[in-house]
C-alpha cells in the first residue's frame, strides 16, 4: 500500500486575524517576515509553536511590545 505524505497548510494568526502562508517551502519565520511587508506590526513579532486546527497548522503571531527609555 503506498504511503502519501502531504504537508498541512499553514495559517498565520495575528489580532484575531488569519493570514495564508506566503512561502509555504520557507521557515515560517521568513513567511512572517515576507507578511510584514504587508503588515507592518509584524516586523518584531514573535512566533508561538503551531496548533493543529482543522486540518492545519496555525502559528499565533505576537507583536513585541516594549517600552522606551
Amino acid at each position: 500500500m503506498p504511503v502519501t505524505v502531504t504537508n498541512p497548510k499553514r495559517i498565520f494568526r495575528h489580532n484575531g486575524r488569519d493570514y495564508n502562508d506566503p512561502a509555504p517551502s520557507q521557515t515560517p519565520e521568513r513567511a512572517v517576515e515576507i507578511l510584514s511587508a504587508t503588515v507592518p506590526s509584524l516586523t518584531n513579532a514573535t512566533i508561538d509553536p503551531p496548533k493543529p486546527e482543522a486540518g492545519r497548522l496555525v502559528f499565533n503571531v505576537k507583536t513585541a511590545v516594549g517600552t522606551k527609555g
